[in-house]
């Protein structure tokens, strides 16, 4: 009715959701600017991650399989905490703290079993932080170096979560690969599925590793596809979002 005022605490409340919804703001934080160096931070230690502790670990420097998990599980919360959906928050926490969970359970009781949970929570976690890159990376503005940063890193995880997948089939069924180091041996057979798996996705593909069983042939074509078909997307879209900022 007219005449009715507000009371102070609701207009205090409306403020409030009011800046969580701001694209630039979250909590009073330019949060646009923190998810661009976080993609840029979260690149840094994938590629210290996959290009340095996990062949060097299979190479008998042998490091806690704790250390290269906590940082990457530490870089993607700093880019998930900032996602604009609370639903990709909250499926992000609860990932993590699963992932986190199985991590402990595979180490006290190993089996086949815990492997795959663990795998699958990974691959559901990487699945989430790829969809949070993807809305940082693709959507309208100007495209910065921080968001190209954003493509490698959704790129590095694409090949990650086919190795997981790959893992998983692995598991499953015996034999699906070639010339695989034992399961047991978990970070050199870890590293040899990153290899396999970014070998695939490249198109480089040395044919040491091959698939078998008919599922991890078709995870290997896919993979291939997906790999071929990203560049030119990539490249497409950025350049579209740099001609519609020029425009404004």
């Amino acid at each position: 009715m007219q005449g009715e005022r507000t009371p102070a605490g609701a207009v205090s409340k409306l403020r409030r959701q009011s800046d969580l919804r701001r694209p630039g703001f979250w909590r009073g934080l330019p949060r646009e600017k923190l998810r661009d160096r976080s993609l840029t931070v979260l690149l840094i230690v994938q590629v210290l991650v996959l290009f340095v502790l996990v062949p060097g670990s299979a190479a008998g420097f042998r490091l806690p399989v704790a250390v290269p998990v906590t940082m990457l599980v530490v870089s993607m919360s700093s880019v998930i905490f900032l996602a604009r959906q609370r639903w990709a928050m909250t499926a992000a926490i609860g990932l993590l703290a699963a992932t986190m969970v199985t991590f402990v359970a595979r180490s006290g009781w190993p089996g086949r079993e815990a492997d795959i949970a663990h795998a699958l929570l990974v691959l559901a976690t990487y699945a989430t932080l790829n969809y949070v890159i993807m809305g940082a990376v693709f959507g309208p503005g100007r495209v910065t170096a921080h968001r190209i940063r954003g493509a490698v890193v959704f790129y590095l995880n694409l090949g990650l979560m086919f190795s997981l997948m790959d893992h998983v089939v692995a598991d499953m069924v015996p034999g699906a690969f070639s010339n695989l180091p034992p399961v047991t041996d978990r970070q050199s057979f870890a590293a040899a599925m990153t290899y396999y798996s970014f070998g695939t996705l490249t198109s480089l593909g040395s044919g040491d590793i091959m698939p078998v069983h008919p599922i991890a042939r078709s995870l290997a074509s896919m993979e291939a596809v997906i790999g071929q078909l990203f560049p030119p997307t990539l490249l497409a879209r950025i350049v579209t979002l740099e001609l519609q900022h020029r425009r404004r």
